[in-house]
């Protein structure tokens, strides 16, 4: 997904240099092929703009894949799709297309998503890194071509590996670049979109990393389901009905603890759909989650 003509003010960030930096450094990502696949990287559009970059999917027997891309996801247009495709292991080629989004932090309309097409890559192998590039095509979800451009992915197997020869600062950078991709990261005022299935809403808080006495009130449309709740290691569940079109949850800081910001762990459960969230408010602080009903597929 490409929110093309929304991306350019966003370029600049620091965070996102950092993570390229790690990567034209060549460091040393050794993969190993299981079923689930993750690859990590960018794509480049003909401006020479460059969009952070994931994908994550399961190989099925048959050599068709299924999973997830996010896009931009250090970005306030970050934004997580599904994606099928398939993988020739006779060729080592993968293709792979997004399909629909899941999640996003945009305020584009719908039919301003640019999907991204991949046909028959070469996987490669290079210095024990397995690496995805070439052209990719973006279209939307009407067919039309929006914007064209190059895909560079490396593979983070080798993150499963327990190799003492792997220096462990890269690596330990990776993985916390990973535990942020693979969380939608809610800062004050933001609003996450996220499309829903089922007729019923499972809400569950914890605090994932330091316990520091963080408290959070939390709004289901305008009613209070929890008030000022202290946030440690066990989670809390709440189980809503979501009958309607939209449900909004609104997410309050009440408290900051002992080492400021508020940082709560938070995941959405849709029937066999996890999606997980992690806030980062100061006190008196907001964010924002839109559930929309949706069919499933």
């Amino acid at each position: 997904m490409i929110v093309y003509s929304h991306f350019f003010l966003k370029f600049k960030n620091s965070k996102k240099t950092f993570f390229l930096y790690f990567f034209f450094l060549g460091l040393h990502l050794f993969s190993q092929e299981t079923e689930q696949q993750e690859f990590i990287g960018m794509l480049k559009t003909p401006e020479n703009a460059i969009i952070t970059y994931k994908i994550n999917f399961k190989e099925l027997a048959d050599g068709n894949i299924e999973g997830f891309s996010v896009t931009d996801f250090y970005g306030s247009e970050k934004t997580k799709s599904k994606i099928n495709g398939t993988i020739n292991r006779n060729k080592n080629t993968i293709s792979f297309y997004e399909t629909e989004n899941v999640s996003t932090k945009s305020d584009a309309n719908p039919g301003e998503f640019c999907f991204i097409h991949v046909e028959n890559l070469k996987l490669k192998t290079k210095t024990n890194k397995t690496i995805i590039e070439g052209k990719f095509q973006g279209k939307y979800n009407t067919g039309k071509n929006c914007v064209n451009g190059y895909l560079y992915l490396v593979g983070t197997n080798f993150l499963s590996k327990s190799d003492s020869t792997l220096d462990l600062k890269p690596q330990k950078a990776i993985k916390e670049l990973l535990y942020q991709t693979n969380n939608q990261e809610l800062l004050p005022n933001e609003k996450l979109q996220i499309n829903w299935i089922s007729e019923e809403i499972t809400f569950e808080c914890w605090d994932s990393r330091k316990v520091d006495g963080d408290a959070i009130s939390v709004f289901f449309d305008d009613k209070k389901i929890l008030e000022n709740s202290i946030i440690n290691e066990t989670k809390k569940a709440i189980t809503l009905p979501f009958v309607g079109k939209e449900g909004i949850i609104k997410i309050v800081a009440t408290n900051e603890g002992t080492q400021s910001p508020n940082t709560v762990t938070i995941n959405l459960k849709d029937k066999t759909i996890i999606h997980p969230v992690i806030t980062k408010l100061k006190l008196g602080e907001t964010t924002t989650i839109i559930l929309k009903k949706g069919t499933k597929k």
